[in-house]
């Protein structure tokens, strides 16, 4: 299995909404308070696109369809990303702002990504990615 290995990458929009998240949520009493964490030391280091064409169409981001495979279980899973008022994980609608969706976010086809789950830390490989 190859890996790509590049910084994370996110559009102008999805940076804000993420930055935002964190803002509301960045308070060692959150229960959201490590995800908040995680994800603010994952930005501090992402490359930002002005431009939406300059990202390309295998990069998570909002709206993206995704299929990952968790590394431990062999389980293959297949959603699309969205904003909370549209997730429904029956319907493979996951919430950008979950601790997978927030995991996944900036990350590309082909990527192995490390994140400090509920139940642990946890390798996702990212099958696919496209746009919604």
């Amino acid at each position: 299995m190859d890996t790509v290995k590049t910084k994370l990458l996110l559009k102008r929009f999805d940076y804000e909404l993420l930055m935002k998240y964190i803002y509301e949520r960045l308070t060692p009493f959150s229960d959201d308070y490590r995800n908040a964490t995680q994800l603010y030391e994952e930005l501090m280091e992402a490359e930002i696109a002005e431009e939406d064409d300059a990202i390309h169409n295998d990069v998570v981001q909002l709206n993206s369809n995704v299929t990952v495979e968790d590394q431990k279980s062999g389980k293959q899973m297949k959603f699309k990303i969205v904003l909370p008022s549209q997730a429904n994980v029956g319907q493979g609608r996951l919430s950008i702002f979950s601790p997978l969706g927030i995991a996944l976010m900036g990350y590309r086809k082909g990527q192995l990504v490390t994140w400090k789950m509920p139940s642990g830390a946890r390798e996702f490989f990212i099958r696919d990615a496209f746009p919604g």
